[in-house]
């Protein structure tokens, strides 16, 4: 969903940054013109390729006192790996910031380590199967609706 959106926005981009060139949009000189069609369609090849770049997986394990757990995997090239080429590269202990949104049809984590690392998590429902979005969903509200009771934090949920 994510990746529909950004390529969406990127042809969307372009066009704009088409359209302001050959001066159809504003009224422009022709030196800024070029300027606005060489940024749009710079900006927009910048997020295209920023899709392909490589991917980590994470494992969010969240416990009964609310700390939430990642732990980052990603590939490696040998397959000799007793999980088919995955590795865990990092675990950390995170608690939940203000910031984080937690809406039926999206999470936004906003989260930070003990150790003062910040991490920004966008969870799709397509990202995971119905029922471990809905238990992630729950837990998540569970955490901010603690929060919530024990100093008023901006978490937003709809």
């Amino acid at each position: 969903m994510l990746f529909i959106s950004t390529m969406g926005m990127g042809l969307a981009t372009i066009a704009a940054g088409v359209f302001a060139g050959i001066g159809l949009m504003g009224n422009f000189s022709c030196w800024v013109r070029l300027l606005i069609a060489l940024f749009c369609i710079g900006s927009a090849v910048v997020a295209f390729f920023y899709q392909f770049r490589p991917k980590k997986s994470l494992r969010i394990d969240i416990s009964g006192i609310g700390q939430i757990r990642l732990r980052e995997y990603t590939k490696v090239d040998r397959v000799s790996d007793e999980r088919q080429g995955i590795t865990a590269i990092s675990e950390e202990e995170y608690q939940m910031k203000d910031g984080s949104t937690l809406w039926s049809n999206l999470l936004f984590l906003q989260l930070v380590s003990s150790a003062g690392h910040m991490r920004s998590l966008r969870i799709f429902p397509d990202s995971v199967t119905s029922d471990e979005f809905r238990a992630l969903y729950i837990a998540c509200r569970w955490i901010a609706a603690r929060k919530r009771s024990e100093a008023e934090q901006k978490i937003y949920i709809e």
